[in-house]
């Protein structure tokens, strides 16, 4: 029985890359492979080169690196300022479509179809369409108005983001709602923690302001709102005030 021992020098430092064949340093490689920086770079660009995408105008396939970026037709088509409408089929020119509102591409249905569509809508949504426009309807129409009731959006936007938040809730949920935006005051501090309350646009911490139903057995009305922080109404949620009190107790008992 013969035993083979493989010695290996630990203290190089080097190391021959298997496509360009030339030795190079360690720290010129990625971790676990046998091909330099240089060389994987190249090898994944003639990757994404071969690559193939099919045109949603022209309806032929072509290399990916003739597209632009988000676009679904090609850019010999684009250079032509045609594009397929999804829903009739047929190509039209750039002008026939129109801009979508969050990032300001064309549209995939051109604007005769997306009327079409849209009237459509309109004819199996005849009461909610009432509704709305009996809400916009009350908006106030003058010039002068219209100041007045952007400064007092303006002036009492936390209030109103609140409320609405709310009303989403409360039709979600069933819930009875019967406050208004005056019904709604927003303090410096929680008046359950005594925190500052802050407002974040990205998304609900600890010292945003929350509106919480004191009473949980009824909905939204006068009375029974009061606006506290999020971390507050997070610890308060459907627990009793009996069953807070057990907890505060089983905490300073062990915590003692």
């Amino acid at each position: 029985m013969f035993v083979i021992f493989i010695i290996m020098d630990i203290t190089t430092t080097t190391k021959l890359c298997r496509h360009c064949k030339i030795e190079k340093s360690l720290t010129e490689y990625y971790a676990h492979t046998s091909d330099c920086i240089e060389c994987c770079s190249l090898i994944n660009k003639e990757k994404y080169n071969k690559k193939l995408k099919h045109c949603s105008c022209c309806l032929l396939e072509k290399e990916i690196n003739q597209f632009g970026i988000k676009l679904s037709y090609c850019k010999d088509c684009e250079s032509k300022s045609i594009k397929r409408c999804k829903t009739c089929n047929e190509v039209k020119s750039f002008n026939d479509f129109s801009l979508r509102a969050d990032d300001g591409l064309l549209r995939n249905v051109c604007r005769v179809c997306h009327k079409q569509k849209h009237d459509l809508w309109l004819s199996k949504n005849e009461e909610k369409v009432k509704k709305t426009r009996q809400i916009y309807g009350q908006l106030p129409k003058s010039k002068e108005q219209r100041k007045r009731y952007k400064t007092h959006i303006k002036h009492n936007k936390h209030e109103i983001y609140l409320f609405r938040i709310a009303k989403a809730r409360a039709r979600k949920s069933n819930i009875e709602f019967s406050i208004t935006t005056d019904d709604i005051i927003v303090p410096i501090n929680c008046p359950v923690l005594g925190i500052p309350l802050t407002f974040d646009n990205k998304r609900l911490n600890e010292n945003s302001p929350t509106l919480d139903r004191i009473n949980n057995s009824f909905g939204y009305v006068k009375g029974n709102v009061c606006v506290i922080s999020g971390r507050a109404n997070r610890i308060k949620n459907d627990g009793t005030a009996e069953e807070h009190e057990k907890i505060s107790n089983y905490i300073k008992q062990y915590n003692a």
